[in-house]
């Protein structure tokens, strides 16, 4: 049904050259596809960061071309695995809060690196510096609390259940940064 009525919506933009909200319906299509994944939860490290562009080019057009985006990925890990849907989360983080929320101009790096045995994935952004201490305190909150810090405290307990405690999220800032990062097994 959504499919349906994305492909409707994008239809009639069509007709109307609203080539903006085409776009749109064509990248939130998109973010769909990427998140069923045939129900598997395990996805190519190439289709969540597609699906991270999807939702980065959503809100391009929706904020025209306050935050940039750019993705720094050796091509021989493209094809690695990783649990779906556990970037767009940090990088939707890093817009709202780096940038959404102060009106910011400014650019999100998606980084991500083979050390040893270890995929190490990072979410930089140039924004509003984070509050290191509130970060703390939500990703100790309990998960039934409900008021804030959802996702990142859902992308938390996913990468702790699935690779491990030493998976767990790592905030920090460094040179006027905000950097979240996360390291799992590779293989």
């Amino acid at each position: 049904f959504l499919y349906n009525t994305l492909d409707s919506i994008k239809w009639l933009a069509d007709k109307y050259d609203a080539e903006d909200i085409e776009q749109m319906a064509e990248n939130l299509a998109a973010m769909m596809r990427f998140s069923l994944n045939h129900g598997s939860n395990i996805i190519t490290i190439r289709n969540e960061l597609q699906q991270v562009r999807a939702y980065m080019e959503i809100q391009k057009v929706r904020y025209g071309n306050m935050v940039d985006y750019k993705i720094d990925v050796p091509e021989e890990l493209y094809d690695k695995s990783v649990i779906k849907l556990i970037l767009q989360p940090l990088v939707e983080n890093s817009f709202l809060h780096g940038f959404e929320e102060s009106g910011e101009k400014g650019t999100i790096l998606i980084r991500i690196r083979l050390r040893e045995d270890q995929l190490c994935f990072f979410v930089i952004n140039d924004g509003t510096l984070i509050d290191l201490d509130k970060v703390e305190q939500i990703l100790k909150s309990s998960p039934y609390d409900h008021t804030r810090g959802y996702g990142i405290r859902n992308v938390q307990m996913r990468l702790i259940t699935q690779y491990g405690e030493s998976a767990a999220l790592h905030y920090q800032v460094c040179e006027n940064q905000t950097i979240v990062s996360f390291c799992i097994p590779a293989s």
